[in-house]
């Protein structure tokens, strides 16, 4: 399992890397929270930015931590939880793979 470090609220966090599910979940969630601040329903928004977190809590959790929800949200802003999103889904390529998409086709 991959592992990588978020920062939430000044604090720093192992986090598990996110399962294919995640990822899928946090797509669908992002495309939301578009939607939703795009009409202005900051209710809606708030509900979906607190699934990210939620989500956040499983990967820190898996990657062997003790957290619970109730302590991102009082210690998290909310671009704690964008910037937590942006490292937990960066997606490296394996070296194998760059050097074949490198290759000349003669």
């Amino acid at each position: 399992m991959n592992t990588v470090t978020i920062n939430l609220g000044g604090k720093e966090f192992r986090a598990a890397k996110f399962t294919i599910g995640q990822f899928s979940h946090v797509t669908t969630v992002l495309d939301e929270i578009q939607v939703a601040g795009g009409n202005g329903d900051l209710v809606e928004t708030n509900r979906l930015i607190l699934i990210l977190a939620e989500i956040i809590c499983a990967s820190i959790c898996r990657a062997g931590s003790e957290i619970k929800i109730d302590e991102i949200q009082q210690i998290a802003e909310v671009q704690d939880i964008y910037g937590a999103m942006e490292i937990l889904m960066r997606v490296e390529m394996p070296a194998n793979l760059l050097a074949a998409g490198n290759k000349k086709i003669n």
